[in-house]
């Protein structure tokens, strides 16, 4: 599943370019500077790839974001640019990215190396736009961070030989699986490192006799699942959440 959730919430807080909340987000954060990936549809509805900073867009090109993070005073986002190829950008300058058909979800800067996680027939990850094969068949990576040590930890999922969807981390290029419910498939959509240990976030889908399999959000430290409450009511229970 692709963070598509994620763009039409950033799309509605912020889809005018006359907007500007920076005054107002400065003030929620004091002393601090946030930055918004995403997309907006031009005159033409094309897709406009931008990001914000404090509620200012500043405009990449056509294509669309899917990450961000700020290293040293730069700016690094990754997506796809004009044509569908997937891309990362230094603060406003493209580069394109070893792959055939290749997707991009997610950066990270570490020394001064980019890394990216997405898939490319295949979960994949890059380091400054050279390819790491993951996995092959139905798998991608959504998430990537690097500890201080050097360790690289990009998540996603892979389609085991059962059908199964298994959520999963490759540490080094080296994949463990993480847990489901009974019978259940699952997926990390991100990976953050606090306190030297990595976190993932994402889903899990449990089997239900009335609906089938019921989406729960969920994240893992370690190798320890946590379920999140999907809320009260019938239709919670019914549709789930991620």
């Amino acid at each position: 599943m692709k963070k598509l959730i994620i763009f039409s919430l950033i799309f509605f807080c912020s889809c005018n370019k006359s907007d500007d909340s920076s005054g107002s987000l400065n003030e929620i954060i004091s002393g601090k500077n946030l930055y918004v990936a995403g997309y907006i549809n031009d005159e033409n509805k094309n897709s406009l790839a931008c990001y914000w900073k404090n509620g200012r867009r500043v405009d990449l090109g056509e294509g669309e974001l899917t990450d961000i993070t700020v290293s040293e005073g730069k700016v690094y986002s990754c997506g796809y640019s004009y044509g569908g190829g997937a891309s990362y950008w230094i603060d406003d300058t493209p580069y394109d990215i070893e792959g055939n058909d290749a997707e991009a979800y997610s950066i990270d800067v570490y020394n001064g190396d980019v890394y990216l996680a997405g898939r490319d027939n295949g979960a994949c990850y890059w380091k400054n736009g050279a390819k790491i094969k993951l996995s092959g068949g139905d798998s991608s990576a959504y998430g990537i961070a690097v500890r201080e040590n050097g360790d690289i930890f990009a998540a996603g999922y892979y389609v085991n030989n059962h059908h199964m969807i298994i959520p999963a981390v490759w540490k080094n290029g080296k994949r463990v699986n993480l847990s489901v419910p009974k019978h259940g498939d699952g997926e990390v959509k991100a990976v953050k490192i606090y306190d030297g240990a990595p976190y993932y976030f994402g889903m899990t889908m449990k089997p239900n006799n009335m609906t089938g399999y019921v989406p729960k959000a969920s994240y893992w430290k370690g190798g320890r699942r946590t379920d999140l409450t999907n809320g009260g009511g019938f239709n919670q229970s019914i549709y789930g959440g991620e």
